[in-house]
């Protein structure tokens, strides 16, 4: 069934804007954690952003390469490696994450609109450390019980269409290991 779970994180990329997908599973025993289950990510060259948009997302292109080991596009491999690291398990609950999996509700935080005193603090760092990544729009939808899809962009005008047809694909695709 892994296969059949980056399969479908595969899709949800493939088929619209999102640069990644990962889902999170609510623990068997402990439904009160999310854990980093499967990922899929499509790297995405600084050169695809608009000129202007990658000022300052890693200090520069030719700083980021020399001193941090990376190209400007394995910024989204550095984006999951880091999300990975830092957060291979979550609390239901707490960040974008868990709030996501607490209420079912699903939330698109969006960089050009996004409100600072919206969040807390632990949200707001999230989206912040996402935003400096390069991306412009994070999603993370609900597939209860099973668990989160969080997904993320460099495009910050997804259409209505293309959120609405994410949405539905990542509910109705989600095949639960047996």
């Amino acid at each position: 069934m892994g296969f059949m779970l980056k399969e479908v994180l595969k899709a949800l990329c493939s088929g619209n804007q999102w640069c990644y997908s990962v889902f999170w599973k609510i623990g068997c025993q402990n439904t009160k954690l999310l854990i980093w289950e499967e990922c899929f990510y499509q790297p995405t060259p600084l050169s695809e952003l608009p000129f202007g948009e990658w000022e300052g997302r890693w200090g520069s292109s030719e700083i980021s390469s020399s001193q941090h080991g990376f190209h400007a596009g394995d910024r989204v491999q550095f984006l999951i490696n880091q999300m990975m690291i830092n957060n291979q398990v979550n609390l239901v609950g707490e960040g974008i994450v868990g709030r996501a999996a607490f209420t079912g509700n699903h939330q698109w935080i969006l960089a050009n609109n996004h409100i600072r005193d919206a969040h807390p603090p632990e949200i707001q760092n999230e989206v912040q450390f996402q935003f400096s990544s390069g991306m412009q729009t994070v999603a993370v939808i609900p597939i209860l019980p099973h668990g989160v899809v969080q997904l993320g962009s460099t495009v910050a005008d997804l259409k209505g269409k293309e959120i609405e047809e994410t949405r539905v694909c990542a509910h109705s695709t989600y095949v639960p290991k047996e």
